[in-house]
């Protein structure tokens, strides 16, 4: 039987691995759900931590000494808020509005091409 999540991935893994692997994605699901976090997150996770070793005997978080699967995943959101930060337009637009009207007025809202920004004198 082969199984949806891996059709096309070009994973060749053994039954028992795999079994293991559909058991922690499910095992996962339930406190990604729990914790109210996004799918996005899930898939990365799951990415991270099933990842087979080189003889395709165990998974990454199998070769953990300690394991505590909602500290994980609540060290996995912490960390990709922290390494991941919002982009730079989605920042400007929350700055106080001094600073932008004092920005506007500086740059007398004329757009300028990037050839004239970088002119050597």
């Amino acid at each position: 039987m082969i199984c949806p999540h891996c059709q096309g991935t070009g994973k060749v893994i053994s039954d028992d691995l795999h079994r293991r692997e559909m058991d922690f994605r499910h095992e996962v699901g339930a406190m990604v759900l729990l914790l109210n976090s996004n799918e996005a997150i899930y898939k990365e996770f799951i990415d991270y931590w099933s990842e087979a070793n080189r003889s395709k005997t165990k998974m990454r978080f199998e070769m953990q000494t300690t394991w505590d699967l909602k500290k994980r995943i609540q060290r996995f959101i912490r960390n990709d808020k922290k390494f991941n930060p919002k982009k730079e337009t989605e920042q400007i637009t929350k700055m106080p509005g001094n600073y932008l009207q004092s920005f506007n007025r500086s740059s007398n809202h004329e757009p300028k091409k990037i050839s004239e920004l970088i002119k050597t004198k």
